[in-house]
């Protein structure tokens, strides 16, 4: 079994009453020195949900099958069909990791989480965290309640997670208590994008209302992340797809979108243009969100 990174058990804790957690034995199991609860660790990946929250999120991934592809194998054939994402926000990796390398603080080992990413780590220290022991995860969680202790993080990313999220301000409040003091959340946080499940799809918010839901941070920036050429690519993908006749097929459906967006994704590019422009955040697709915790 792989090793559970000693940087990460250190600011691990229970989710069911923040107690520090023993070291995996050799079963493979966390308890917690608090309540006594315990929680798997299969290949070095700590599985810190509540029962309860667990059940729920695998019946939301079996509605999620059975409304959206009606069975799991169909996933696999969408994935390779679907076009690149026309809401990809190009600059995120050279701003993020600039943002990270002044993250490092001298003298520990540093400890970041990404919330809903499972490829590969933005940084070394920058722990991949999901709802589901996917490839590429380091951690299983609830973003709703965080299984860390209160300021022990360095740097939070949640990048396209927020709307899947049941109650996006709980979220925001979360990364808020876990951050140290004076380290950054950075966050893409959508506008104008299409109702999409992942297995659901709660939230959207203006610049308005992206400012108004990190008033807790200092040093706010909000930018436009993919603009109004995203938005209409993504928006006439739908409306194409949704027209066609015999679209309630959820294959007949699939199959319309993965044409339609593979025409249309060269619009995205306009957003090299149309992003500058003084009033993209309007009709934007998603924003930037870069914020600190006050010290």
């Amino acid at each position: 079994m792989a090793a559970l990174e000693a940087p990460l058990l250190a600011v691990l804790r229970c989710p069911a009453c923040r107690g520090g957690l023993e070291p995996p034995g050799g079963q493979g199991v966390l308890a917690c020195r608090a309540c006594g609860a315990r929680y798997a660790c299969r290949e070095g990946t700590p599985i810190l949900l509540e029962a309860g929250t667990a059940r729920e999120l695998i019946e939301a991934r079996e509605r999620f099958y059975a409304r959206e592809i009606r069975a799991p194998r169909l996933a696999l054939l969408a994935r390779r069909l679907a076009p690149p994402k026309v809401c990809a926000w190009g600059r995120e990796g050279a701003a993020v990791r600039a943002a990270l390398s002044e993250a490092v603080p001298a003298g520990r080992p540093p400890v970041g989480l990404n919330i809903g990413h499972a490829g590969p780590r933005a940084a070394p220290w920058v722990y991949n965290a999901d709802i589901g022991p996917y490839p590429g995860v380091d951690v299983v969680l609830d973003a709703l309640r965080l299984p860390v202790g209160d300021g022990t993080l360095d740097a939070v990313l949640c990048f396209r997670v927020i709307e899947h999220v049941r109650d996006p301000a709980r979220l925001v409040a979360e990364v808020h208590r876990a951050l140290r003091p004076g380290a950054r959340a950075h966050f893409v946080v959508p506008f104008l994008e299409p109702y999409h499940l992942a297995p659901a799809d709660y939230f959207r918010a203006s610049e308005d209302g992206v400012r108004e839901l990190f008033r807790g941070f200092e040093d706010l920036r909000v930018e436009v992340a993919a603009g109004p050429s995203a938005t209409l690519a993504w928006v006439l993908m739908e409306w194409l797809s949704v027209g066609l006749p015999g679209s309630g097929h959820p294959l007949v459906y699939g199959a319309a979108k993965a044409f339609w967006g593979w025409v249309l994704y060269p619009l995205r590019w306009l957003d090299a243009w149309f992003r500058r422009r003084p009033r993209s955040a309007k009709v934007a697709n998603s924003f930037y969100v870069c914020a600190r915790k006050p010290r």
